[in-house]
């Protein structure tokens, strides 16, 4: 078989005990992921701060996970990981030659639901339009357009484009022009607290300092001196925390919340203790809906692949969703663990797009520098060194598959046998070696180290799509004199 992950759909339905049936009306699905909503941030923290108080009293009438991994600690895997469980690939999985895949968005859309992404900055960031367009959705906003044709002046946002409630205010205007009766998947993702807090309205901006830097100074010894360092930052989760408050209340008004399923989690962790290597990824997981039976906190390990084997199963079993005969998700879905307890078989693509470690089980391994070694992870995720050659041996092989079984399917577009939705793909050039520019410093630009030319176009494409998007990619290698970021 060469479609190594496709196997059976039995993935099983643990959500369906803690939702109420709803007389055969499909359930609508909002995603939110909230730039940098770590677990550092999320609820009460050791200190006795809460810079998310509207998120934690929610979470208290959830399903609330405090121990999930996001996949990558930035935010290019996470709309991919949440919605469509895949493999990372090599770069990120929207960054290569997608392959034919399905995900939440797609299994929707053929069931009948308008597929909807709000986001206020460029989709062409993270290459996140690539992955939506193939969902063949239906509508992404276009916020951020909008923001640039905006005067300066009057702009509510930062260099990323207009902020949470912003794109929140606007996202329910949109919303309340729809057809009501038609079901929907709504995907949200906020760019707010990838900044210090910058509002128009210098009054309100000043209110949410001052919240900050009050709680700040009620932390004791040790998270007070960092957050201390992170006053703008913490006043942009206490703001974006409010807008959220706002948006499900929007919903309400609207008269869409009582049949919708909220799925909030952070897309990455802000990392305020980067001596612990999970804390970049540590960020909590919200389920909130008014079809929900009963609250329960989980304190389990999970991932952000996990989340979407999970709703469809939960769709498919409870609420009338055609089931589909395989899957090919990277996961099985969520863990109900009501104790801390670790299952999960998952590895991180760094932001470098390096592939080095990963948690299995309850042990986190990485290899590093020729040196590979494994951790023991204990509750509220704090991992300590453990020596274990055997075991260690073990994890390392299990590592081992499954980048390469993963990393296989995706180059070799083996991910399923059945696609809802297909890419229809067409060589246009031919791969061509440019000679070396050599940049030293981040000042020095090619078109100053010298400009080199290369004819790479040697195919017509004769087709009969209506549109068709031309894909250049290149490899460029850095030597560490000037930083990725910095290119």
């Amino acid at each position: 078989d060469q479609f190594l992950l496709e196997r059976a759909n039995q993935i099983p339905n643990v959500l369906s005990s803690y939702f109420k049936e709803n007389g055969g009306q499909k359930p609508n699905v909002v995603v939110i992921v909230v730039e940098s909503l770590g677990a550092d941030l999320f609820g009460i923290n050791s200190d006795g701060a809460c810079f998310t108080p509207f998120l934690d009293s929610l979470s208290k009438h959830s399903l609330l996970w405090t121990n999930c991994l996001s996949t990558t600690p930035r935010s290019f895997g996470a709309v991919p990981a949440i919605t469509g469980s895949v493999p990372h690939g090599q770069k990120g999985f929207q960054f290569g030659d997608i392959p034919s895949h399905n995900s939440l968005l797609s299994i929707l859309k053929s069931d009948g639901y308008s597929t909807n992404a709000f986001y206020a900055g460029n989709f062409s960031f993270d290459r996140v339009y690539d992955y939506l367009v193939a969902q063949n959705i239906d509508y992404l906003s276009p916020f951020y357009e909008e923001y640039k044709s905006t005067p300066r002046e009057e702009r509510d946002g930062t260099y990323w484009g207009f902020n949470d409630d912003e794109l929140f205010r606007k996202s329910l205007t949109e919303i309340s022009k729809r057809d009501a009766s038609k079901p929907f998947v709504d995907l949200y993702v906020t760019i707010t607290q990838h900044e210090d807090l910058e509002l128009l309205d210098k009054e309100q901006e000043k209110e949410f300092y001052e919240i900050a830097e009050k709680k700040v100074r009620s932390c004791n010894h040790k998270d007070s001196q960092t957050f201390r360092t992170k006053v703008g930052k913490l006043a942009s989760t206490l703001y974006t925390d409010a807008s959220l408050r706002r948006l499900i209340q929007g919903y309400a008004d609207l008269g869409l919340a009582e049949n919708t399923i909220f799925v909030i989690t952070g897309d990455h962790s802000l990392n305020l203790h980067p001596q612990n290597p999970l804390d970049a990824y540590h960020v909590p997981l919200i389920i909130w809906s008014p079809l929900l039976q009963k609250p329960q906190h989980f304190r389990s390990v999970v991932s952000h692949s996990d989340i979407t084997p999970s709703l469809v199963s939960l769709l498919e079993n409870t609420y009338g969703l055609p089931k589909n005969e395989k899957v090919h998700w990277v996961s099985d879905g969520l863990d109900t663990n009501v104790q801390f307890n670790s299952q999960v078989h998952t590895y991180f693509l760094r932001y470098s797009r390096e592939i080095v470690d990963g948690v299995f089980g309850n042990y986190y391994y990485t290899e590093e520098n020729g040196e590979s070694e494994i951790s023991e992870i204990r509750d509220s995720m704090y991992v300590s060194a453990v020596t274990d050659t055997e075991r260690a041996k073990q994890i390392e092989a299990q590592f081992r598959a499954i980048t390469f079984v993963e990393n296989e399917v995706y180059k070799k577009n083996l991910l399923t046998s059945n696609p809802i939705y297909s890419l229809k793909q067409y060589t246009a050039c031919f791969s061509t070696k440019i000679p070396n520019l050599s940049c030293i410093s981040p000042q020095q630009k090619p078109s100053v180290a010298g400009r080199t030319f290369a004819t790479i176009f040697e195919n017509h494409v004769h087709t009969s799509q209506k549109k068709i998007k031309f894909q250049l990619q290149a490899d460029m290698l850095y030597t560490g004199e000037v930083w990725q970021d910095q290119f």
